[in-house]
């Protein structure tokens, strides 16, 4: 989404912003909507088209665009496992099945509650082979994703408990205890919660965004001698911003992070406010 993002803005990128600072505004525009239907993200995109001055294409456009390349991608996924290519793991999120085999011992009924196409998400819980865990159902919007609401959801599956929306939901006692007494989860409210299924003293650590798969394997660009070099890493534990590096990377080095298209192995690189890789100016011939 983020590359798709990137090709309907360049046309009014600002004069000198880096990859980095719009890929940053990009995410923040898709964290906004995440939960909710894919059209949501493209119509923030419109605005934000709009509010730097350009005219944006219509937003389902954009969306259809979107779905081709996922769909390309997602069938590319299928056929590396079918080939033995790669293990139906590797597209799933490390630590996901202690995660959840873990909740079902304790008998919590699950839910998979997305804003991606009903049908879709149907579909890729099969492959992974999670849809079994759901047995409180599998929920995404259907047809018309306009219908569809994360916390009307919430709320009918909370009426079919006997506890109510503490039944299914944890929350913390801030929100119990808030000034209005209000002790039940309603349309709009949010929860976040963070569940522990690892942790390991001293390890290295990377930004995901510095990763990316280069021959089936995770490689970084390290800055060596003031130039980009390709290289290969080990992962081991990764959260949601950051993954252990177990073999590739010594402590103290550095690498770039959300590594453009056009920053090659061998690019002369030097570090700016921020932290910013830039490519210098080319040096005028004699």
């Amino acid at each position: 989404m983020v590359e798709l993002m990137l090709q309907e803005l360049h046309p009014v990128r600002y004069p000198g912003e880096t990859d980095a600072s719009v890929v940053a505004q990009l995410l923040s525009v898709i964290r906004t909507q995440i939960g909710r239907a894919t059209i949501y993200q493209m119509i923030r995109l419109a605005e934000e088209i709009q509010r730097r001055g350009g005219t944006p294409r219509d937003p389902a456009e954009v969306e259809k665009d979107f779905d081709a390349r996922l769909c390309r991608l997602v069938a590319s996924r299928r056929d590396s496992v079918a080939r033995g290519i790669e293990p139906v793991d590797r597209f799933l999120v490390p630590g996901v099945q202690r995660m959840l085999d873990a909740l079902r011992q304790q008998g919590i009924s699950l839910v998979l509650l997305s804003g991606t196409r009903l049908v879709d998400l149907q579909e890729e819980a099969e492959f992974l082979g999670i849809a079994d865990y759901f047995d409180g159902g599998i929920f995404g919007p259907g047809t018309n994703p306009e219908e569809f609401c994360k916390g009307r959801v919430i709320a009918e599956i909370a009426a079919r408990q006997p506890g109510g929306a503490a039944a299914i939901v944890g929350y913390p006692s801030s929100l119990r205890e808030s000034a209005g007494g209000n002790s039940t989860l309603g349309d709009g409210y949010r929860v976040e919660a963070r569940i522990t299924i690892d942790e390991l003293p001293h390890a290295l650590l990377i930004p995901n965004s510095a990763l990316f798969r280069h021959q089936r394997e995770w490689h970084v660009l390290k800055i060596v001698d003031d130039k980009a070099a390709l290289q290969r890493v080990a992962i081991g534990l990764q959260n949601e911003s950051h993954s252990q590096v177990t073999k590739g990377l010594a402590q103290g080095d550095q690498v770039i992070v959300y590594p453009s298209d056009d920053l090659s192995p061998g690019t002369k690189v030097r570090l700016v406010r921020g932290g910013t890789v830039v490519t210098p100016p080319a040096q005028p011939s004699e």
